[in-house]
């Protein structure tokens, strides 16, 4: 059973090169003028684009729990105004 999970992790790099690949000398090259990546390109073009842009833990996940918690934010019990007259325009 545990030699499934590199056989799953390996399939999944593949595939998501092939996607990547695919994706790219179809739209690129007539597009762009750009040339043509292989299997090996795709996948290191995928993991850079990941580094830059995001890790594999989901997109957006750590940037919802943030604005979830802003918009619990509760105006002081003190303060004069409230939020239901608040006008931005002001």
């Amino acid at each position: 059973m545990a030699f499934l999970i590199p056989v799953f992790i390996i399939g999944a790099v593949l595939l998501t090169g092939f996607i990547v690949m695919t994706l790219w000398n179809g739209i690129m090259p007539e597009v762009f003028g750009l040339g043509i990546l292989s299997i090996w390109q795709a996948i290191g073009l995928f993991i850079l684009a990941r580094f830059l842009f995001g890790r594999s833990k989901g997109f957006g996940r750590r940037r919802r729990r943030h604005h979830y918690a802003y918009c619990k934010v509760q105006p002081d019990e003190g303060s004069e105004q409230s939020t239901k007259d608040f006008d931005p325009v002001q």
